[in-house]
């Protein structure tokens, strides 16, 4: 089963739980590459699987032997400093080796905003986010009024590298609850640090203005109304949580929370086997 709870719950609210069909744990090796933006190998990121940790060579490389994963696959979660974290699902056949390609994105497009004023942060290759006056807290719930540093990222969904660079594999689950396979028109990483690095969030009710560039090659076939989804970092599963409009070439959201977001059409999830 999947297990997660939605944006802005409390711990002590019962989760939500989809359950599946039980599925037999098949037992082989998983083996993987990690390359920045310039094709370039990641050394020491950190590869946690199963609650073990494993780290890339020189070569960007790692390997688990003997591991396990259903069906549904196990999900990879990718780490390293000054980079956004990655999550991926390897898909085990039975004493055989999955393969994993994984590009992290650098955090190199730092910028400044007043937590007491609020602005405009501007996202390389497209795209803002509005934050209202006095709308960060830190992990406390405390009202952050110092200045913030933002990390941006936007997944263009007609990059050829989206599905080495998009965290998850765009699985989802819906309003009502059902397991989903989405069609993405656009994705945003966002990271809020203080001054002395802490990270930092929306205060509870507050929501930011995300604008979505919308690639032209997907401008025939994108709705004037898009479902919005956040990723689940304990999962790798996207959560439906509101939409977004279109406008002028771009998907506007209202959010109330930052991780990862996304604007997507959800289609039914099929299972599809096959050898060549």
């Amino acid at each position: 089963f999947i297990c997660f709870r939605r944006a802005g719950h409390s711990e002590a609210e019962d989760p939500t739980i989809i359950r599946t069909d039980p599925t037999e744990l098949k037992l082989g090796n998983i083996t993987g590459l990690v390359f920045d933006e310039n094709n370039s190998p990641v050394e020491n990121a950190v590869i946690e699987y199963s609650r073990e940790i494993y780290t890339t060579d020189v070569n960007g490389y790692f390997r688990i032997k003997d591991t396990g994963a259903s069906a549904a696959g196990g999900l990879v979660k990718i780490n390293k400093d000054g980079y956004f974290k990655s999550f991926k699902f390897a898909f085990i056949e039975t004493q055989q080796t999955s393969h994993l390609r994984i590009q992290l994105i650098e955090k190199n497009d730092a910028q400044s905003l007043n937590g007491t004023n609020g602005g405009i942060i501007s996202v390389n290759g497209g795209g803002k986010i509005t934050f209202p006056e006095r709308s960060l807290v830190d992990e406390n719930n405390v009202s952050y009024e110092g200045e913030a540093t933002i990390y941006t990222h936007w997944y263009n969904p007609s990059d050829d590298n989206l599905n080495a660079s998009m965290p998850g594999d765009l699985r989802g689950v819906s309003n009502d609850e059902k397991l989903v396979q989405l069609s993405t028109f656009g994705m945003m990483a966002v990271e809020i640090f203080s001054q002395s690095g802490q990270k930092l969030n929306l205060a509870n009710g507050i929501t930011a203005a995300i604008e979505f560039p919308l690639p032209q090659s997907l401008a025939n076939n994108a709705p004037e109304e898009i479902p919005t989804w956040s990723l689940d970092e304990q999962t790798g599963v996207w959560i439906e949580e509101s939409t977004a409009s279109l406008n002028n070439g771009n998907y506007i959201a209202e959010v109330s929370h930052f991780s990862f977001w996304n604007c997507d059409i959800p289609a039914n999830l099929i299972k599809l086997k096959g050898k060549v």
